[in-house]
């Protein structure tokens, strides 16, 4: 496959690859000697040969059939780079194997790991750049468009939408891992400050807490309560909860819409501070009023987009 993308790519680059396979086959019974020397238990290799034993018997059977079409017809077909795709993950994964078997220690197959991740971006962008560069002309940027649209429908020829659809899309996915990001700091705020969330944290832009277990007021006294200091939630049933739908044991919340005003870690500390503050407040009207102030001052800080 590598030599096969010698077509388009510097020969730099496939030549560098080449060497990288036979580097890993190496490593790969190296490190299966190192195993087996070290645990002498088949079970810990199992995966591997199994990778192994499916590439072989894969590319014995295209040989096979490639033979066998050859004896009948009086040539061959060619075996090409293109028929191996369905075992590539496979390859991919004994090739990485191999190549940190070789590391004699932990921190240097990490090392190798990260320099295999570079290269390998490497590769694809020598790829994509020499393909490009031997159609169209890169720039102007409007000229490269035109040029690779010519055998699109006629209102993708030189338009520009599908630009600001990538863009749109691109921004959306930074949004998403901020928002993650905002979650996870979120969670922790809340939970460093006594209250208890059901999941222990989160993994996604949500979570949910238990205000009875936390501030012993059900969910719709915190929502309604974090409503007069301008922070907006729902209240939440949680499991197995003991209280009925309507006053439920817990509060749902999540991070998008801050998110999207452009809020930060800095600003979901302070979020987290001012939920629990008001909560263990929620009989002071005096200090949910200061917090009210604190909070929409902010929020003038991060406008919300076009509005």
């Amino acid at each position: 496959l590598f030599k096969w993308l010698g077509v388009v790519l510097p020969r730099i680059w496939w030549w560098t690859a080449n060497r990288l396979v036979i580097l890993s086959g190496i490593g790969l019974f190296w490190g299966i000697y190192q195993k087996l020397r070290s645990t002498k238990q088949l079970i810990n290799i199992i995966p591997t040969l199994f990778l192994m034993g499916a590439s072989g018997i894969y590319m014995f059977a295209i040989f096979w059939f490639d033979w066998q079409y050859a004896k009948g017809v009086g040539y061959s077909i060619g075996v090409q780079a293109r028929y191996y795709y369905p075992v590539i993950a496979a390859h991919m994964i004994l090739m990485l194997y191999g190549l940190t078997s070789l590391g004699w220690s932990k921190k240097v197959s990490n090392l190798i790991r990260q320099g295999l991740l570079f290269f390998f971006v490497g590769l694809q962008l020598a790829g994509i750049y020499t393909l490009i560069t031997s159609y169209y002309d890169l720039w102007p940027l409007s000229t490269l468009i035109t040029q690779a649209s010519q055998y699109k429908p006629i209102f993708a020829k030189g338009a520009w939408w599908y630009l600001w659809i990538t863009l749109y899309m691109t921004s959306l996915t930074l949004v998403t891992y901020h928002g993650l990001k905002n979650a996870k700091v979120i969670a922790e705020t809340l939970m460093n400050n006594g209250a208890k969330l059901i999941t222990n944290g989160t993994d996604n832009h949500m979570m949910v807490m238990n205000t009875i277990e936390s501030f012993s007021i059900d969910g719709t006294e915190a929502e309604h309560t974090l409503d007069e200091v301008s922070i907006t939630l729902n209240k939440q049933v949680i499991p197995d909860d003991p209280n009925p739908p309507l006053k439920p044991s817990g509060v749902r919340l999540g991070t998008p819409a801050a998110t999207t005003r452009g809020m930060k870690e800095e600003e979901m500390q302070k979020i987290g501070k001012w939920m629990i503050e008001a909560l263990k407040n929620h009989n002071n009207e005096s200090k949910l009023q200061e917090i009210k102030v604190q909070v929409e001052e902010m929020c003038r800080r991060f406008p919300v987009p076009g509005i």
